[in-house]
Order: structure tokens, then C-alpha cells, then sequence
């Protein structure tokens, strides 16, 4: 998902899609296929939605392959502390 999210004909829709996503399913368990259909059905006139791997991220095993670019920064300190504390 994080993938096409930041593709313009998404990126201004997803917080309408998450508010109707939490009315309709509030106070219930879903699973993955619930979540497919619903989504599909709400940007059913989006011409992107066909770029979303499902059978992919359902199936293979592993982490997804799309990793987002997050600030590592606080992470690389914390490890280079834990490797610092180890010699001590």
C-alpha cells in the first residue's frame, strides 16, 4: 500500500477511504479479504488500483517488497549506544 499511496489520485483520497474503512467495520474483526473487497469497491473508478500486487502481499512469504524511506537516524544511535555500553 505504501507504495501507491503517495500517487496523486490516492494520496487525497486515503483519510476519506480510512474514515468510511472505521464507520463501516467498527466493533468488527476483519480479515484480509474483507479489507480487499472493501477497498477495491471504494476506489473502484481509481485507474491505479490495478498496480496493487494482492495475490503478492496475501501470499509470499517474507516482509512486503516495497520499504518506505524512513528517518534511520535515532535507530543508528541507539546501535552504535548498545554497541558503546557492550565494551564497557
Amino acid at each position: 500500500m505504501c507504495k501507491i499511496l503517495p500517487l496523486p489520485s490516492f494520496s487525497g483520497n486515503f483519510e476519506p477511504f480510512l474514515k468510511s474503512y472505521y464507520d463501516k467495520f467498527k466493533y468488527e474483526s476483519i480479515d484480509s479479504f474483507m479489507f480487499k473487497e472493501f477497498f477495491l469497491n471504494y476506489f473502484k473508478d481509481n485507474s491505479n488500483i490495478s498496480q496493487i500486487q494482492w495475490d503478492d502481499w496475501f501470499n509470499l512469504p517474507g516482509m512486503p517488497m516495497y520499504k518506505p524511506n524512513y528517518d534511520e537516524s535515532l535507530a543508528k544511535v541507539s546501535v552504535c549506544l548498545i554497541g558503546y555500553h557492550a565494551f564497557l
